[in-house]
């Protein structure tokens, strides 16, 4: 445990060796550009919604060697350190283009040219991990990108002949892989341990320090130090956006990915527990929550992009108390439990208890850490609907998660939660004593829609007037229902 003044880092980026020293205001796209002279990658707007600073980002997670996309204009510099990076500049073979440049070129899929390396790079990642996605995969894989003048038409034509191209080949996707991938893989096992030291006194342009802990006894003693001048910050995908905009740093970033303890997930006395440091990709992907709680997944799948998710955390999302935030509003109707921790011991909160008031939380952010969060099973029927102006990587107008259990056709027990249309995600309480005890038809839908509507005043901001959004309180429950 160290607080980080300059960092010196070691990683692979493509075929080479890269030692040097970093800063902890420095984000990982500013450093490839302005350091490495990797200028493939474009920042355009410096918060993860366009995908044009994608690079592939490879570390080893236990036995196993993991590449993933990743938004470069949010990633900290200091945290390439043992990893390796492939750019767009790594995938060619000296003059013959990889497969995807190719048929990039050969589909029409580029114009000004701005987009493109995002566009591969997250292309690339999507068939190192998959080498025989459908449409639908392609299209997920491809949500973080935005292209404003070829169109995404000819980019999904490229992607499908990439898959046609593997599958008449008979190639695996680790052939994806330039060529010195593996090797480097091998070397990453034995790289030498993080260096701090100081900086040098006469440069001041520091503006925080960036501290890495690997314990949360190590977390809590840097919390101590730096009192009330740190934020928490694992993915960052918030903080680093506040960042490289507003220019908004803390005396400390106190990174809490290095914590064991906090990357399980497990199953206990029926309940699923997620450790506070779990992305939500990794989520997405676990066995146990797409056999127990596939409504979870069902929420992740519209929820940012591939880039985000492989970044962003279960805890970042509920503690940044969004009123619109969607795993909050699942994980409401689901009735987790928060598992906050401090240095002198832990406590339970329910997350229906956690909010306060807009952005206002019951965590003490001086000394506490969200540890875990424990989900119970769900009910026989449980649901998430998001009313948006795109279907993915878009802030919900409104959002809703429905969790009913239900025996010999009459509602026994009800959470119903929604967002955006208060101040946090919350609970309708009238409206879930409202439906225990009945069956479930038109007259009953109708004067449910009533009720919740009753519970909440929304307000009209840029994503919707409040009319509106009262009205998507109705729909929402009608699409609920209409999938039972």
């Amino acid at each position: 445990m160290r607080s980080l003044k300059e960092t010196l880092i070691k990683f692979y980026v493509n075929n080479k060796l890269v030692e040097k020293n970093v800063t902890p205001d420095e984000t990982a796209l500013n450093f490839f550009r302005n350091e490495l002279g990797l200028t493939g990658a474009k920042e355009v707007c410096a918060e993860g919604d366009c995908g044009a600073c994608t690079i592939c980002f490879g570390k080893w997670c236990g036995e196993k060697f993991y590449y993933q996309a990743i938004n470069s204009c949010l990633f900290p510099a200091v945290k390439l350190h043992g990893s390796h990076v492939i750019t767009v500049e790594g995938l060619a073979d000296g003059n013959k283009l990889h497969i995807i440049q190719q048929l990039m070129l050969e589909n029409h899929a580029i114009q000004c040219g701005y987009c493109t390396p995002g566009i591969v790079m997250a292309m690339f990642c999507l068939f190192v991990n998959n080498s025989a996605p459908n449409k639908e995969d392609i299209a997920a894989a491809l949500e973080g990108n935005l292209c404003r003048c070829t169109g995404y038409r000819a980019v999904l034509s490229a992607a499908l002949n990439v898959s046609k191209f593997l599958a008449e080949a008979k190639a695996k996707a680790a052939s994806f892989l330039p060529v010195y991938a593996l090797e480097i893989q091998t070397k990453l096992k034995n790289i030498d341990a993080i260096t701090h030291h100081e900086r040098p006194a006469k440069i001041q342009e520091i503006l925080c320090d960036y501290c890495l802990p690997n314990t949360l006894n190590e977390a809590f003693a840097l919390m101590a130090e730096k009192q009330n001048n740190f934020k928490i910050i694992n993915g960052g995908t918030d903080l680093m956006v506040q960042a490289n905009l507003q220019q908004n740093y803390p005396q400390a970033f106190i990174d809490v990915s290095r914590i064991k303890e906090m990357q399980e997930i497990s199953a206990s006395a029926g309940k699923i527990i997620v450790g506070g440091a779990v992305t939500l990709s990794q989520l997405a992907k676990n066995e146990l929550i797409a056999k127990k709680i596939p409504a979870i997944v069902s929420t992740l799948r519209v929820m940012a992009s591939k880039q985000i998710r492989n970044l962003a955390t279960v805890a970042g999302n509920i503690v940044n108390a969004s009123p619109v935030a969607d795993i909050a509003c699942m994980l409401l109707a689901l009735n987790a439990e928060l598992v906050i921790c401090a240095k002198d011991g832990s406590r339970k909160v329910k997350l229906e208890n956690f909010y306060r008031d807009y952005k206002v939380t019951d965590l003490n952010q001086a000394h506490e850490i969200i540890q875990a969060i424990e989900i119970p099973l769900p009910y026989a029927f449980c649901s998430f609907e998001k009313s948006s102006k795109r279907v993915a990587l878009d802030i919900s107008s409104v959002n809703s998660a429905v969790n009913i259990d239900i025996k010999d056709d009459v509602v026994t027990a009800c959470r119903i939660a929604f967002g955006g249309v208060a101040k946090f995600p919350a609970l309708a309480k009238k409206g879930s004593e409202f439906l225990c005890g009945k069956k479930i038809d038109t007259s009953v839908i109708a004067e449910l829609q009533k009720i919740i509507a009753s519970e909440f005043s929304p307000i009209s901001d840029v994503r919707g007037s409040a009319a509106y959004r009262a009205t998507l309180i109705k729909n929402h429950l009608v699409k609920h229902f209409n999938r039972m």
